[in-house]
C-alpha cells in the first residue's frame, strides 16, 4: 500500500552514537606506584647518609697515634755524651768538640757562678800518661778562690806534643782557696797513643780566650 510507513518494533531503542556519558573509573596502581617508588628513594637516601655519619664516627673514634720521645729526648733526660769515635765521653763531661789536632772537653759551669763577675783563666795542673799511652789522668788544682769551677780541658795532639790547656772560671771576690784543696781529677782519652811525644801543661798566666757561653 503506497505511503505506507514502516512500523517501529515494539520495545527497540536506536544504538548510541558516542561513547559511555556516565562517570569513568580512574586506576589507583599509577599512584601507589609512584609513592612506593618515591618512598624506597627517600629510605635509600636516609641510610645512605646514616652510614656516611656512621663511617665518619668510626673514622673519627680511631685513636690517633702521635709520635712519642724517647726517653733521651724527654724533658729533663740526659742524653749521652759521646767522643768523635762513638765512645762515651769520660764523667761530668758535657760537651766534645774537635777543630784539627785539638780536642776540648767542655764542664758545666753553675749559672749563679755566671752571673757573677768572674775572669777566664788558666789553672794549676799535672797532667800523666797511663800506663797503656792511650789517656791522660790530669789532676786539677785550685787558683784563687774555691769557688771556683772548671770549664774546659784542651788537649792539642801534635806529632813533637801532647799539649794540654786547663781553664776555669775564677769569681773576683770570692773565698780563697782552702789550705788543703783536694784536686780535681779527669781521665781524657787521646787519639793517638802519647809515644815518646812530651806531654806540656799550660802554664797558670797565660793569657787565653773567654769561654764561650
Amino acid at each position: 500500500m503506497a505511503g505506507r510507513r514502516p512500523s517501529l518494533r515494539s520495545g527497540s531503542r536506536a544504538r548510541p552514537t558516542d561513547g559511555p556519558t556516565g562517570p569513568r573509573t580512574v586506576s589507583i596502581w599509577p599512584f601507589l606506584v609512584g609513592f612506593l617508588v618515591l618512598a624506597g628513594i627517600g629510605l635509600a637516601g636516609v641510610l645512605l647518609g646514616y652510614s656516611t655519619q656512621s663511617s665518619n664516627r668510626q673514622r673519627l673514634d680511631v685513636p690517633q697515634t702521635t709520635a712519642g720521645t724517647t726517653p733521651e729526648e724527654a724533658p729533663g733526660a740526659t742524653v749521652p755524651v759521646t767522643l768523635p769515635g762513638g765512645a762515651s765521653a769520660p764523667n761530668g763531661v758535657s760537651a766534645v768538640a774537635v777543630d784539627g789536632d785539638v780536642t776540648t772537653f767542655s764542664y758545666p759551669v753553675p749559672e749563679a757562678l755566671r752571673s757573677a763577675p768572674v775572669d777566664d783563666a788558666v789553672l794549676p795542673a799535672t797532667a800523666v800518661p797511663t800506663p797503656d799511652g792511650g789517656s791522660l789522668r790530669v789532676s786539677v788544682g785550685c787558683l784563687r778562690s774555691a769557688e771556683e769551677a772548671l770549664a774546659r780541658i784542651s788537649v792539642t795532639e801534635d806529632p813533637t806534643a801532647v799539649t794540654v790547656l786547663v781553664v776555669g772560671v775564677v769569681p773576683r771576690a770570692g773565698v780563697p782557696c782552702e789550705p788543703v784543696t783536694e784536686p780535681r781529677s779527669a781521665e781524657l782519652p787521646l787519639r793517638g797513643a802519647v809515644g815518646a811525644r812530651p806531654v806540656v801543661v799550660v802554664e797558670v798566666g797565660t793569657p787565653i780566650a773567654a769561654t764561650p757561653g
